[in-house]
């Protein structure tokens, strides 16, 4: 990087890659630098980079025409021209490819344009063979294609473009311009399209027939070979002219170092042509082509020559500039430094350097304007670092002096003391770099020593009194608390001790030789009265843990509360010794409280629910007393008064008042039932009556039935009037069960016959269930079910569970029955099924060997199955050509068909004869063929 890069922007600097980073960085409002850099940058690379930034047509056109831009340039200028307006200027664009030399570019063009008029355009100018040849194979428009192959006269180039899919329009150009037998034949067997090929084939043995040849005259066959001398001498010529025309042509681009060189061979190139086998005209054209090749390079060598010239007088004043700015390394004065640098570099700039690679002079001078930066940049750290060091200094000799004159004015003399001693040591090595601001400071320093010591000396005394006084007072405070180790009462002891303590802090310090001595003697007396406290409060936690841990309802409360009272009484003892102590003090206290709170609101809770119970049950005995009496009105009375007693207090303002409520109605109750057993005495003792005089009708001929509905009736009765006098309970109870069991008894014994009778049924209902003879079971289930209706009805849950067996054995064997007659059904559908396929098969080879024939069945079946059956039925028995072999086919098939059909069976019914009519029906129609 030049000095004067400092100075310039990004884009202006002298080094390509930095303006190539600037110019990408660029926004579309620089369009004035860019136009900048398009038009006079030295660097191709950064140009495009501007170039494809720029909107400007007309900027575009004038850098695509110009001569002196490189191709590429050239190029970019297209490519964003193309991307702008598309094909819309193409008059404007064809101008810009036209200043294009480079061919590999044009071709570069033409593959990226979708305009077949620039595509053309560029393979007019294009010259190369191999480059047309890569158009002509790449390009997909046969337009293009075909003008592209009409250039080339390689025949080498067409064969191959004939082998790949060149299309026939293109194939038709190749095979016209082919004049070699080689590459007739070559297109004639591997051209890409048919037509190609044989339009080759053609050619070849039109032009090169095997004929038999004239006899040529001596004389004939001399002049012809002679043409052929001349023809080939002529041929060289032309190459090696041509050849030392593309050397003299690439000399534009080599290095100017190399074009003596390429002169000297291309001379004696020259003298070697051999001229004279050139026609005339052709003689002149090439001679002034080689002198105006030969002018070019000399004049690209004469301008190289110039410009080293130029280049090593300025490097030889560069040089001396390099001396200049090396000498300046020794320089030791700032100002001289730097006021030589910039007029070095001031000159450097103005002469305009160039990069001649990395050890080129810019790089010299680089290097040494870098050290002596690092130079300068040294010079000023020191000076930065030397008034840096003298303002610290300063700094810290006015803040040394301030701490001294602070600490006269404080009271806290020992601490003042080491600040003291502390900046007077410091003063003694500060300030070598100030010594005269030292000096200036030094009086007013002694000063605040010499008034600080006075100070100092003068607070000893007074405080050696003070000490005396204070050790007075610790002693009789060490006395207090050890009067109190013999105190039995601990209420306070704590507090007393904390006083003293507090006492202690507030008393000023004693001499050091005393200070220990006195200490140990109250802490000591303190850490006993604290432990007597301590180990009381232990014993007081371990109370409160026991009756937390025991399942008490309230009654060691007050204990607790004392408990608290007491260990509060004691006083706080240090954080240190009762911090846990405490915590687990009040944790216990607030467990007790909490469970003896819990239990409270328990039982006002169950209260209160006792109350609701008592309640309910007072209302249900009020409401009792006005229903009819009944031995269940009087369980439930009885029932309520068990509750009553079994249900828990409640709250006292209720208690008495509804208990003697609830007592009364019950009194009242059972007043009422001793009027009214009586009368149900008398009421039961017509029941027996009424008893007694259906047992007697047994014997009469009164169905079973109607005399038992009639004692169910009066036991009924019986259970609904309600109990009568306790004296009479038993003898009363005993009449009416007597002509119960009498008639029961013998009913019983009827019921366990008809059970018997019913289960020999069930077992044989059991057994038939599961047989496979349809019939006879059936037969025997009915009249099974027959006998079970005739046997009569008992309604037991014996009798009950009897004929869930029976019937359940029924439907097992009903169900199997239908289950398997369905099997059947399917079965037979199944078979009939089949048997419509086979018929239809039948029926299809039927009309394959006579379209003729018309079958009712196949009326049924869809058009497009018929069709669809046809062809595969068609291609497993049709022989072409041969009838006979299709005939015996038919014949296989259907006796296939008859065996499968017999396999199947009879389905039974009018649909299976139906379907064997027709079966045998289309068979004979088979049979019947003539052929």
């Amino acid at each position: 990087m030049g000095f004067s890069d400092i100075f310039r922007p990004k884009w202006k600097h002298s080094v390509p890659g930095v303006r190539l980073d600037a110019v990408k960085k660029l926004r579309d409002y620089n369009s004035d630098i860019l136009k900048t850099v398009a038009r006079s940058d030295t660097d191709d690379h950064v140009r495009m980079a501007a170039i494809a930034k720029i909107s400007d047509r007309d900027l575009l056109e004038q850098i695509a025409r110009d001569d002196h831009s490189d191709d590429q340039v050239k190029k970019a200028c297209v490519d964003r021209f193309s991307r702008l307006y598309g094909t819309d200027l193409k008059e404007n664009l064809c101008l810009m490819i036209g200043a294009i030399q480079n061919e590999d570019i044009l071709a570069a063009i033409a593959f990226e344009s979708e305009d077949a008029t620039i595509r053309k355009n560029i393979i007019d100018r294009v010259q190369d063979q191999r480059t047309v040849w890569k158009i002509a194979s790449d390009m997909d428009d046969p337009s293009v294609k075909c003008l592209a192959v009409s250039k080339i006269s390689d025949e080498a180039l067409l064969a191959e473009i004939a082998e790949q899919n060149c299309g026939v329009k293109a194939g038709k150009i190749i095979v016209e311009a082919l004049s070699s037998p080689t590459y007739l034949s070559q297109v004639a067997e591997k051209a890409s399209s048919r037509k190609i090929r044989k339009m080759a084939e053609i050619k070849r043995d039109r032009l090169f027939k095997k004929e038999e040849k004239p006899v040529v005259p001596e004389e004939t066959k001399t002049n012809i070979e002679e043409n052929d001398l001349k023809r080939k001498n002529r041929e060289d010529a032309i190459n090696a002219i041509e050849t030392i025309l593309r050397e003299l042509s690439g000399g534009k681009e080599m290095a100017g170092d190399a074009l003596p060189g390429l002169l000297e061979r291309a001379q004696e190139k020259w003298t070697c042509v051999n001229l004279s086998a050139l026609a005339a005209a052709e003689r002149i054209h090439f001679m002034e082509h080689y002198k105006s090749a030969i002018q070019v390079i000399e004049s690209c060598l004469k301008t190289y020559l110039s410009e080293k010239k130029r280049k090593e007088a300025q490097s030889a004043r560069l040089q001396t500039l390099i001396n200049r700015l090396d000498q300046l390394l020794n320089e030791d004065n700032l100002e001289s430094l730097v006021a030589s640098r910039d007029e070095i570099a001031g000159e450097w700039a103005r002469l305009g350097a160039d990069d001649d690679g990395p050890e080129s002079l810019m790089d010299k001078f680089n290097m040494l304007l870098k050290q002596i930066q690092e130079k300068i940049a040294d010079h000023q750290q020191n000076m930065d670092q030397a008034l840096k060091d003298q303002n610290d200094q300063k700094a810290a000799l006015l803040k040394l002096l301030e701490t001294v004159e602070s600490a006269c004015e404080s009271e806290r003399f020992f601490e003042a003391e080491q600040i003291v001693k502390s900046a007077k040591a410091e003063w003694q090595k500060t300030g070598e770099r100030v010594p005269g601001y030292k000096e200036e400071l030094t009086p007013r320093i002694e000063k605040a020593f010499s008034r600080f010591f006075d100070k100092l000396f003068e607070h000893r005394e007074n405080r050696s009194w003070e000490q005396w006084a204070n050790l007075n007072i610790k002693k009789e405070l060490c006395a207090t608390v050890e009067a109190l180790f013999d105190q039995n009462n601990l209420s306070g002891l704590a507090t007393q001790v904390r006083d003293a303590f507090n006492a202690w802090k507030e008393t000023g310090s004693v001499h050091r030789d005393e200070s220990d001595a006195i200490w140990e003697r109250f802490r000591a007396a303190c850490d006993k009265i604290y432990e007597i406290c301590l180990a009381r409060k232990k014993d007081i936690l371990n109370e409160v843990n026991t009756i937390v841990s025991e399942d008490d309802t309230g009654e060691s409360s007050e204990k607790v509360k004392k408990l608290q009272e007491e260990w509060n009484d004691i006083g706080m003892l240090p954080v240190s010794l009762e911090q846990d102590l405490k915590e687990d003090f009040r944790k216990s206290c607030d467990d007790y409280f909490n469970r003896i709170r819990a239990l409270y609101e328990k039982r006002e809770t169950e209260r209160q629910e006792n109350l609701e119970i008592k309640k309910a049950l007072l209302d249900r005995a009020e409401s009792l007393l006005n229903e009819p009496h009944s031995g269940k009105v009087v369980e439930e009375i009885i029932d309520l008064q068990k509750k009553w007693k079994q249900t828990g207090p409640i709250p006292k303002s209720y208690g008495d008042a509804m208990w003697e409520k609830f007592r009364g109605t019950c009194n009242q109750f059972f007043e009422r039932i001793g009027r009214e057993h009586a009368y149900n005495l008398k009421e039961k003792e017509h029941i027996c009556e009424q008893a007694e005089e259906l047992i007697g009708q047994i014997d009469a001929g009164v169905a079973d039935d109607q005399i038992r509905s009639g004692l169910i009736g009066l036991q009924q009765k019986w259970k609904d009037i309600g109990p009568v006098p306790k004296e009479s309970s038993d003898q009363i109870w005993e009449r009416f069960r007597k002509s119960c069991d009498a008639f029961f008894d013998k009913y019983h014994e009827e019921a366990n016959r008809q059970y018997a009778a019913k289960e020999a049924l069930v077992v044989q209902a059991e057994k038939l269930k599961d047989s496979d003879d349809w019939k006879d079971a059936t037969e025997q289930l009915k009249m099974l079910q027959q006998e079970w209706k005739n046997a009569g009805v008992f309604q037991t849950p014996k009798d009950r569970d009897l004929w869930q067996r029976f019937h359940h054995a029924c439907d097992y064997f009903f169900t199997r029955k239908r289950e398997k007659f369905r099997e059947k059904e399917a079965d037979k559908l199944d078979c009939i099924q089949k048997k419509e396929s086979f018929l239809t098969k039948t029926e299809l080879l039927a009309r394959i060997i006579n379209p003729d024939l018309e079958f009712e069945h196949l009326k049924s079946v869809p058009m497009n199955e018929q069709l669809s059956l046809s062809l595969v039925y068609r291609d497993e028995v049709l022989v072409p050509e041969n009838n006979k072999s299709t005939y015996r086919n038919v014949l296989k098939q259907v006796g296939a068909i008859r065996s499968e059909w017999l396999k199947l069976g009879n389905a039974s019914g009018n649909t299976d004869r139906e379907l064997w009519k027709k079966f045998v029906l289309a068979e004979k129609e088979i049979q019947s063929v003539k052929l």
